[in-house]
Order: structure tokens, then C-alpha cells, then sequence
């Protein structure tokens, strides 16, 4: 009896040692698959990415809206600046929110968006509720990529080599 019990787990033990390696070379193939896959697609959203890029083509980012005044520094009470680098656009509760240009989802958390543009340019969005993209998405010129909301406006900022200019100025 001793004899066949030992037989037995001899049995059991290669079973499971071949068990292991082929568990081993299967998960291992998919997680090469998986990266193969995501080589691919980042190749070819950096290509799209590239292609939508090489012609700028800015939009307004609440449709049927005008963007409001830049006022950036101005001098408050007493002598200080202040720095208010944030225009705002009427939009009604729910409505899409698009990207002024092509770009890279920088950040997405909240209710803002940051989205780095071709020629070290930056827009960032705020104010949103339902945001539609994720931080490392590729966004076309007028996506949507949250919806405004609840106080009827989206407030826009540009930065232009990691200083605030007009978002107004993008547009021209």
C-alpha cells in the first residue's frame, strides 16, 4: 500500500510540475500578445496623433459660444497682481465640451481636462462633469470630452511654452 501511495504522489507531482509550466508558457504568451498589442496601438494613435497635429486646426470648445475676456495679470487693491489666466464660456448644463485642438489627455480628474498640443501648447478645461476621455487618450480637434457643468459655464485656459497667453489667441 505504502508503494502505491508513494507511485501516487510521484504522479501527482509531475502532474503538477508539467501543470505549472504550461501555465507558466501560456500566461506568458499573453502578456507578450497584450504588449504586441499595445506597441500596435500606441504606434498607430501616434501616428493618427502626428497626422492630425501637422496642420493645427483650433475650434472653439462649447459650440455656438464665444469665449469670454482674458483679463491674466491684473493689479488688485492695494498694489498686488493677480494671476487669472481662466476664460469662461456660456454653456448649457450638459452640453458637450470639445477640444480646442489635437492632442494628448495630459490629466483627467475631477472636473478638469489638460490636453498637451503640438508646439509645447497646453489647454486645460474645467468646471466639467462627465468627463469622456482618460489621462494618455489621443483627442481630435472637437471631441467631446466632458459635458459642462452645473453653474451654465466652462472656464478655458491656454499655455503657450509653459506660459499662460489668451485661449482666444489659439482661434486666429
Amino acid at each position: 500500500m505504502r508503494r502505491k501511495m508513494e507511485k501516487w504522489g510521484q504522479g501527482v507531482l509531475a502532474a503538477l510540475c508539467i501543470g505549472s509550466i504550461l501555465f507558466a508558457a501560456l500566461y506568458t504568451r499573453q502578456e507578450d500578445i497584450r504588449n504586441a498589442a499595445a506597441r500596435n496601438a500606441a504606434a498607430s494613435r501616434d501616428e493618427t496623433l502626428e497626422e492630425a497635429q501637422a496642420s493645427p486646426v483650433w475650434q472653439l470648445p462649447v459650440e455656438g459660444a464665444e469665449l469670454g475676456e482674458y483679463r491674466g495679470a491684473t493689479r488688485a487693491a492695494g498694489g498686488l497682481w493677480t494671476l487669472d489666466p481662466w476664460v469662461r464660456c456660456a454653456a448649457a448644463v450638459g452640453q458637450g465640451v470639445r477640444a480646442m485642438g489635437a492632442g494628448t489627455v495630459l490629466e483627467a480628474a475631477g472636473d478638469q481636462v489638460r490636453i498637451g498640443h503640438a508646439g509645447d501648447t497646453e489647454t486645460r478645461y474645467r468646471l466639467l462633469r462627465g468627463l469622456r476621455v482618460r489621462e494618455g487618450d489621443s483627442v481630435a480637434a472637437g471631441q467631446i470630452i466632458g459635458m459642462a457643468g452645473g453653474d451654465g459655464a466652462v472656464e478655458i485656459c491656454a499655455l503657450r511654452e509653459d506660459r499662460f497667453v489668451d485661449p482666444r489667441s489659439l482661434l486666429e
